[in-house]
């Protein structure tokens, strides 16, 4: 039950285009830049580079939620999750 429950709101949560791109692409497109530009081949730069970007997508990431759980407050939905046996 809570398999498909998680499963869900993965989907969900992917399906967002804002919320994909902010957390995702953003992070990827920086890093990728970051490092092939400037002349920084230096491996610890590039690992440095790369938990930085991981860090703004997992900031990006928990900062974006509380509006997916606003928005499912207004609508119900919670209220619908906790009277579900």
């Amino acid at each position: 039950m809570i398999t498909e429950y998680v499963r869900l709101e993965v989907r969900r949560t992917l399906r967002d285009t804002g919320f994909a791109i902010g957390t995702i692409a953003v992070p990827v497109m920086m890093y990728l830049l970051f490092t092939n530009l400037g002349g920084q081949n230096a491996p610890e730069w590039k690992a440095a580079s790369m938990v930085g970007m991981a860090a703004y997508g997992a900031l990006g990431a928990a900062l974006s939620i509380g509006t997916g759980v606003a928005e499912d407050k207004g609508s119900g939905w919670l209220r619908q999750l906790r009277i579900t046996p």
